[in-house]
């Protein structure tokens, strides 16, 4: 199984999924894809700061939205 991932090379974008690759060469369409892999890095936690909302989530689970400290 594929996790879906995406990588650009020479001007193109190959989307994996479960369902199979797919290879996008459109010019406006693989700026699109540069937009949107930006905007999702952008926000993105990495290092300790994941691990730590991983660790919250995971303590949080299965507590009321109310009984919450931060909400989602």
């Amino acid at each position: 199984m594929h996790d879906t991932t995406w990588y650009q090379r020479d001007r193109a974008v190959t989307i994996e999924t479960t369902a199979g690759d797919l290879e996008v060469a459109d010019p406006i369409e693989v700026a699109q894809y540069g937009r949107w892999a930006e905007a999702l890095t952008s926000v993105a936690l990495t290092g300790q700061a994941a691990a730590d909302r991983d660790r919250d989530l995971t303590r949080d689970r299965g507590r009321s939205a109310s009984e919450l400290s931060t909400p989602f």
